[in-house]
C-alpha cells in the first residue's frame, strides 16, 4: 500500500486495478502472479480507504482466488473454469459504470465509460425492437434519429452455449439490415487509448455513413 498513490482519483486507481488485474491473466509463472494479486489486493485497501471506494474490496479476494485458480495445469482446472463461466452467465449485475449502469462484467464498465466520458448518449439492455420475431436485447444503444440508431455488442465469452446465441443474434442484426458494431473479448488488448479512439470513430463513422451525421449532445 506504501508504493500506491493515495492522492490518485477513483477512476485512476479503479483503472490501474483493472489494467493490473488483465496482465495477471496472461502471467505463466504463479509466484509473480501470487505477488500481482497482493498488489491488487492492496489495490483495493486504498480505493476504500483514500477514496471511499467500496467497489474493489467487495470483490477483489474472489477476483484473486478465480486469477490463481486458473493457474493450474489445464486438466485440474477446465470443471472449475466452466463452473465458473456459467455462474458469470447467470450472475447479477455488480459492475456498475460512472454513469450508473450496472453492466455484466470489467469490461464493460470500460466501454460504458468510454461512451460517457464522449458524452454519447445510450441505453444498456435494451431490447432491439427491429427484431420482431424474438425478443432479444443489445449491449448498447445508441440513439441517432428518433427511434433509429446504433446498437453495440461486446462478445466477452466463448461458452458453447454464449457462441450459438452470438451467431443466432448477428444473423438477425443481419437480417433485419440493423447497424451495429462488433467488439470482440480481446480487442482491446493493452493498448485502451486506441481502443477508445478507434470505437468513437466507428459509431461517428457508421452513424455518418447510415444517417447522415453524427448527433452532438450537451455536455
Amino acid at each position: 500500500m506504501e508504493s500506491l498513490d493515495k492522492n490518485a482519483s477513483t477512476r485512476k486507481t479503479r483503472d490501474y486495478y483493472y489494467n493490473l488485474k488483465e496482465r495477471i491473466l496472461i502471467i505463466n509463472n504463479i509466484e509473480e502472479a501470487k505477488k500481482q494479486c497482493n498488489k491488487l489486493i492492496a489495490i483495493a485497501m486504498v480505493a476504500e480507504q483514500y477514496n471511499d471506494d467500496s467497489s474493489l474490496i467487495d470483490r477483489v479476494y474472489k477476483d484473486v482466488e478465480t486469477l490463481l485458480q486458473r493457474k493450474k495445469a489445464p486438466s485440474e482446472n477446465k470443471n472449475l473454469e466452466d463452473a465458473i463461466i456459467e455462474k458469470d452467465e447467470n450472475k447479477s449485475k455488480i459492475n456498475t459504470a460512472e454513469d450508473g449502469h450496472n453492466v455484466d462484467s470489467d469490461m464493460e464498465v470500460r466501454i460504458d465509460d468510454i461512451l460517457y466520458h464522449a458524452y454519447i448518449l445510450h441505453c444498456y439492455g435494451k431490447n432491439i425492437e427491429e427484431i420482431t420475431e424474438k425478443r432479444k436485447k443489445c449491449d448498447w444503444f445508441i440513439p441517432i434519429l428518433n427511434d433509429q440508431g446504433i446498437y453495440i455488442e461486446y462478445w466477452g465469452m466463448k461458452t458453447p452455449k454464449y457462441l450459438e446465441e452470438r451467431k443466432e443474434k448477428e444473423e438477425l442484426y443481419k437480417k433485419y439490415n440493423i447497424p451495429y458494431i462488433s467488439i470482440e473479448a480481446d480487442d482491446p488488448k493493452k493498448d485502451t487509448q486506441t481502443f477508445k479512439t478507434n470505437l468513437l470513430r466507428q459509431i461517428t463513422t457508421l452513424a455518418n455513413e447510415i444517417y447522415g451525421f453524427m448527433p452532438r449532445w450537451k455536455k
